[in-house]
């Protein structure tokens, strides 16, 4: 319910394909993690470098949400055969709470793996 309603308020999901908006949302999830989680947060070159590596293949993939073209969320799935590991995931809560970006970012790997 929760992610039909986010949809219908506007946000949307979708691939990152720019460098620009992958080092934006990696920014944003670094600051998160390091701030609340408290959890290493690894290089930005780590997630640029493991998107690219053999595109035939997506071994790893970003995924965002956004809002008025604004990024406010997403995740980074890396993909093992036919296995899918999320292996990081945020978004602004606080901020933009009724479009539940934690939430789409997840799906968005989920509806990927599936």
């Amino acid at each position: 319910r929760k992610i039909k309603h986010a949809l219908q308020r506007g946000a949307y999901i979708c691939p990152a394909e720019s460098e620009e908006d992958m080092n934006t949302f990696l920014r944003m999830l670094k600051r998160n993690y390091s701030a609340k989680i408290r959890k290493h947060f690894p290089d930005l070159h780590l997630f640029q470098l493991l998107t690219r590596q053999h595109p035939e293949k997506e071994i790893a993939k970003i995924f965002l949400v956004k809002y008025k073209e604004k990024i406010i969320g997403g995740s980074f799935c890396m993909f093992s055969g036919e296995n899918a590991l999320l292996c990081f995931s945020g978004g602004m809560r606080k901020t933009y709470a009724l479009l539940h970006p934690n939430l789409l970012a997840i799906w968005a790997g989920i509806r990927s793996a599936h």
